[in-house]
């Protein structure tokens, strides 16, 4: 992934130009992961992710075995470790 902004920048991010995904250190946030139709998988382990409110729509996405959340409401990702990413 590059960085668009030079190191001691403000809101440093990093960017797929492939896929379009962002990450924003200063945030520790993901942005732009596409999120399948009817369950939600781990992007690290790959098990499916619990729900809450357990009836849908869900308001949030959580990975019990990797501590990874996600928000549908501002398609944000939380928790992923940068060293668990493919490049």
């Amino acid at each position: 992934m590059a960085a668009p902004a030079a190191a001691g920048s403000n809101f440093p991010m990093h960017v797929c130009t492939t896929d379009g995904i962002v990450y924003d250190v200063t945030r520790n946030l993901w942005y732009g992961f596409v999120r399948p139709p009817l369950e939600v998988h781990c992007p690290t382990c790959g098990m499916t992710m619990d729900g809450e409110p357990r009836i849908p729509p869900h308001a949030m996405h959580f990975c019990f075995h990797c501590g990874i959340t996600f928000d549908p409401g501002r398609k944000v990702w939380y928790g992923i470790p940068m060293h668990m990413v493919t490049p």
